[in-house]
């Protein structure tokens, strides 16, 4: 699967750059601390899906670039426990272990020339999304099973970067997909600092918010629906640039 997302990690190292007639590649392994909410509807039940506590999870950057153009894909997977205890009778009781496991493939074209002081980037690309959920209900009635949805749709957006000097950087991104297409709506929001360790390696902190609707359109028990599904959380890692 391949699909979409900026990799602001690697416009760290491009900005600075006179643009050169080579490929340049930058991979980024993060630690990903992440929390996961939503209101989730599977196997016939709706039911909330949340927890106050950052899991710890993992996230994979890798860009190409020649010139004004870059190629991104990006990996990130979290997830999320979540006990249900009895309250509306119609709610299931019981436990919810949920994964997140989301593909971002992006090309990105740099608008005007490379700039310490800010450069900026369009880019359009497909993201794709798989929830994998076991279930353990004790009532209404009891169930033991493992729901898995994926869906797959297209977004755009932008990014920027600023290096103010000395080995700072800073940049944000925005982008918004689905549609329709994949999911009905969604869209993501960053920004991220980095500091540059050596000409081969930054380290990076990054902050990523991704919020989501998603309906399968399914009757009964074939429906499953993500409302209000957002996935927030720090991103902790390098930038090495071989």
């Amino acid at each position: 699967m391949g699909l979409v997302l900026v990799s602001t990690l690697a416009l760290a190292s491009v900005a600075s750059a006179q643009d050169d007639p080579g490929w340049r590649v930058r991979v980024a392994p993060q630690l990903y601390l992440s929390n996961i909410d939503g209101i989730n509807t599977a196997s016939g039940f709706r039911f909330p899906v949340t927890d106050s506590v950052l899991e710890g999870g993992f996230a994979l950057r890798a860009d190409m670039q020649k010139g004004v153009w870059r190629f991104s894909l990006e990996y990130l997977r979290g997830s999320v426990q979540s006990t249900l205890a009895a309250g509306d009778p119609t709610a299931p009781v019981g436990s919810t272990d949920l994964s997140e496991t989301t593909w971002e493939a992006y090309a990105a074209r740099r608008i005007g020339p490379a700039a310490s002081l800010g450069s900026l980037e369009i880019l359009a690309g497909l993201r794709a999304v798989r929830h994998a959920q076991d279930l353990d209900f004790s009532s209404p009635e009891a169930i033991r099973e493992t729901v898995s949805e994926s869906w797959v749709g297209p977004f755009v957006g932008g990014s920027f970067l600023t290096e103010p000097g000395g080995p700072l950087w800073f940049s944000v991104l925005g982008n918004m997909g689905g549609f329709g297409l994949g999911a009905n709506l969604a869209w993501v929001v960053e920004a991220q600092v980095g500091v540059v360790l050596h000409r081969t390696v930054d380290v990076t902190l990054r902050y990523r918010h991704f919020q989501t609707e998603y309906d399968n359109d399914g009757i009964d028990t074939d429906a499953y629906v993500w409302e209000d599904g957002q996935s927030q959380g720090w991103l902790i890692g390098l930038v090495v640039k071989p």
